[in-house]
């Protein structure tokens, strides 16, 4: 049985592991980090950076099943201030430049920025799903769905929502959302080292 609660503040660790396990293949940091320690530590990094940033700004929910932490999702509400810059530099950031290196960290971030300002552009009404990631072995299991459909939209109504935006990356991931009632409203394309990157908007009316 899937149990969905908010996360505790006590493990913003754990579940930044399993975001960087669960995003370890997907082509949005492999383009820009191809080396699997490197990008290992990265997402590690990165992950739960963001998580120990955002306790206090964002909405972190977790899905358990058997007790097991298997599902995580990052989400903004409406007009959300974002963090400043020094706030990463005063909580580890630099340490990802030391990680996977000065380009490949800038050149990531420069397309990140890009990719969600489309949901950006609609934050003052939409709710945002920064991040969503399942543990390995439980993708292909309908946990994704489960959480999106039984735990975060309901979370969203009970507080007075009634949109849902994100970007996503892979084509597998685009049918993922169309299947969930996600309809697409922006297109882009990013090119890093000669590879190619799609980056699709959609937005849910719940």
């Amino acid at each position: 049985m899937i149990k969905y609660k908010k996360m505790a503040a006590d493990r913003y660790k754990e579940c930044g592991l399993l975001l960087a396990r669960a995003f370890a293949d997907y082509d949005y940091f492999k383009i820009y980090f191809p080396d699997d320690k490197k990008r290992a530590l990265y997402l590690q990094c990165a992950m739960t950076l963001t998580l120990k940033l955002h306790r206090d700004n964002a909405v972190i929910l977790t899905a358990e099943d058997d007790n097991k932490l298997c599902a995580v999702c990052i989400l903004f509400p409406p007009n959300v201030h974002r963090k400043p810059a020094l706030d990463y530099l005063l909580n580890g950031f630099l340490k990802m430049y030391f990680y996977a290196g000065f380009k490949s960290v800038s050149s990531w971030l420069s397309m990140d920025s890009s990719a969600s300002k489309p949901c950006h552009s609609l934050s003052r009404t939409s709710w945002y799903v920064n991040t969503l990631g399942v543990a390995p072995e439980k993708q292909g299991c309908g946990i994704g769905s489960r959480f999106i459909n039984d735990c975060i939209i309901p979370f969203i109504k009970e507080n007075g929502g009634n949109k849902l935006c994100l970007f996503t990356n892979s084509e597998e991931n685009r049918l993922f959302y169309q299947q969930n009632g996600f309809s697409q409203f922006k297109e882009e394309e990013y090119h890093y080292k000669g590879k190619s990157l799609g980056s699709w908007s959609y937005i849910k009316e719940i």
